[in-house]
């Protein structure tokens, strides 16, 4: 082969074993955090304030946090992003209200030990519902869950309706790159230029299969707001 465009899932080992190999890189979504390879990535930080601004200006000032995991490089641009955000509006981030699913318990016999979250997150539904139940049954609950992945948003929205609660009425729910013609009601997302991601991926590695003596670099694209049925005003 002469080239590699690499996404979100690879290993950082298959990164640096390709760029050992001498093969032009280039990563789509997710900086590796290994040197001498392009990288075409959304503005994650900034995508996580446009959510920030929409819960906000529909009165949402308790608003909980869901992510398969925090540890990842995009994620933890997203929340540095979503704190950004509520600084402006003179909120502060509440640690009681972000929800992991990868730190969901094991016990219980549910869980199946192989099973990997990231890879399949529905897996964990019934301990994510008990846990998002908590969180709604808290002395203070959100009033809206801001989650960084489509999965989790799919799964908030079906505990909400298995709990008879109205999602965008009850309480307001906005995910990430949520497919509008699967998901119903409509999610409402935050989606990254996936097309134009692709395209200018391709085109970088092109151009450094035909001159491996052009730079690495990295581009970072803008986020779009696609307002759905599932945030509203808060409910008082």
């Amino acid at each position: 082969m002469d080239g590699i465009l690499f996404n979100y899932a690879a290993s950082v080992d298959s990164v640096r074993n390709a760029v050992r190999a001498g093969l032009p890189v280039v990563a789509v979504e997710s900086p590796v955090g290994v040197p001498g390879i392009s990288l075409v990535e959304a503005d994650n930080a900034a995508a996580a304030m446009l959510g920030v601004e929409h819960l906000v200006s529909h009165g949402h000032r308790r608003i909980g946090v869901i992510a398969i995991d925090f540890e990842g490089d995009v994620n933890r641009e997203r929340l540095r992003g979503f704190q950004n955000g509520l600084k402006i509006h003179d909120l502060t981030l509440r640690e009681d209200l972000l929800l992991s699913l990868a730190t969901l318990g094991l016990e219980d016999g549910y869980f199946d030990q192989a099973v990997n979250l990231a890879e399949s997150p529905v897996a964990a539904h019934r301990e994510f519902a008990r846990a998002l139940g908590d969180l709604l049954a808290s002395p203070e609950p959100p009033t809206a869950l801001f989650c960084f992945d489509y999965q989790t948003a799919v799964l908030a929205v079906r505990c909400l309706v298995e709990k008879n609660l109205v999602p965008g009425r009850d309480v307001s729910i906005i995910g990430f790159d949520c497919p509008a013609s699967v998901c119903f009601p409509r999610i409402t997302s935050i989606s990254q230029p996936a097309a134009e991601m692709g395209a200018l991926a391709a085109t970088l590695l092109l151009e450094r299969i035909a001159n491996p003596r052009v730079k690495p670099r990295t581009v970072r694209l803008s986020a779009q707001l696609f307002p759905g049925e599932t945030t509203g005003p808060a409910p008082r």
